[in-house]
C-alpha cells in the first residue's frame, strides 16, 4: 500500500465513521513517523483494504477491527479478509 492509499483509506474512514479529521494525520504519522504533507488534498477517499485492516489491528486490536469489517458487511455489503478473523 502506498502512502497515497493509506491516506485515501484514512479519509474515508473519517467521513463513513464519523472519526475526526485528526485521525488521519496521527494514523499516518504512527505507520510511517512523518506527517503526510502534500498527500490529504490527493486522491479521492477509498474503502479500507486488507493491509490497512492489517494496520489497524496491530493498533486497535482484533475485536475492535473485527466490529469494523461487521459495519461495513452490514452498511456496504463487502468484507475484507485480514487473516486475524475471530473464530
Amino acid at each position: 500500500m502506498t502512502e497515497l492509499e493509506f491516506v485515501q483509506q484514512a479519509r474515508w474512514l473519517v467521513e463513513h465513521r464519523g472519526y475526526k479529521s485528526s485521525w488521519v494525520y496521527v494514523s499516518f504519522r504512527t505507520r510511517y513517523g512523518k506527517w503526510p504533507e502534500g498527500l490529504l488534498k490527493q486522491g479521492d477517499p477509498m474503502p479500507p483494504s486488507s493491509e490497512f485492516c492489517e494496520f489497524l489491528t496491530d493498533l486497535w486490536g482484533v475485536e475492535a477491527v473485527e466490529r469494523l469489517k461487521q459495519w461495513l458487511r452490514s452498511m456496504y455489503g463487502f468484507s475484507l479478509k485480514t487473516g486475524n478473523e475471530l473464530p
